[in-house]
């Protein structure tokens, strides 16, 4: 969904497969009249307090419904310049090695094709065969394009603030500090992206030579200001490491 906060004035632009539902669900107390509680699925609604946008499915119930991974185009232009440009846009990032592996288990669950008993180099070639057809095909460059236009306006990032997947606990934390956000108001549930414990393989082995490159040019905005590596033999350990870190420092506070 998309969420705006007039109490707060920030704007939460969703990127897909970030755990972006996670933290607009977090979020979403500070965009709604006093007293609202979350749920995974809902309607649009619009307030003085701010706008929630729709979640989940056959939700968007008009022509002019507020609604998931919005085009940030789309936001300003409903909003208007002026209340957009003021407002604080932020959205939560995910290391693209990661986030296209996330992707080629939710379209192989969605497709049916997932299968049971695969071993595990069966599960690379297959990762590794599908990146280079969604690569020929387009698919991928559709799939990196809807980030990008959640994120950009005429080529260029509007985003004032960006957090990390793997260190989200820690950058919503330092954000509500930032915004003086009442922390007894966030609702941080856990991240679908952490549950795929069936999934043994690590980031790093899933590609070779070609596959990190094709993932390197369909993203070379997200490694850039997420600040990733451009090596998937780092991800897994990079992964790993924020993750504990940003516990640390949330238990620490």
């Amino acid at each position: 969904m998309t969420l705006v906060s007039h109490d707060h004035r920030f704007i939460f632009l969703k990127t897909q497969k970030t755990a972006g539902t996670a933290l607009e669900m977090a979020l979403e107390p500070f965009c709604a009249p006093p007293g609202h509680k979350p749920k995974h699925w809902t309607q649009a609604r619009v307030s003085a307090h701010g706008i929630i946008g729709a979640r989940g499915l056959n939700v968007v119930d008009d022509d002019t419904a507020w609604f998931g991974h919005q085009p940030a185009a789309d936001i300003r232009a409903a909003l208007g310049d002026n209340t957009f440009d003021r407002y604080t846009k932020l959205t939560v990032l995910r290391n693209p090695f990661d986030k296209v592996i996330s992707w080629f288990h939710w379209k192989r669950d969605k497709s049916g094709k997932a299968l049971k008993h695969e071993t595990r180099d069966e599960t690379i070639a297959a990762f590794r065969r599908s990146l280079r057809q969604v690569h020929r095909g387009g698919a991928l460059t559709r799939f990196a394009a809807l980030d990008w236009d959640v994120c950009a306006i005429d080529g260029d990032l509007v985003l004032d603030r960006v957090l990390r997947t793997e260190t989200l606990p820690y950058d919503l934390w330092s954000f509500a500090h930032d915004r003086r956000l009442d922390p007894a108001r966030l609702c941080m549930e856990q991240p679908k992206t952490a549950a795929r414990a069936r999934d043994t393989i690590t980031v790093p082995d899933y590609y070779d030579a070609r596959s990190e490159r094709i993932v390197h040019d369909a993203f070379a905005w997200v490694f850039e200001i997420g600040d990733y590596s451009r090596q998937a033999a780092d991800a897994g350990r990079a992964t790993e490491t924020l993750a504990t870190a940003s516990a640390m420092a949330v238990a620490a506070e």
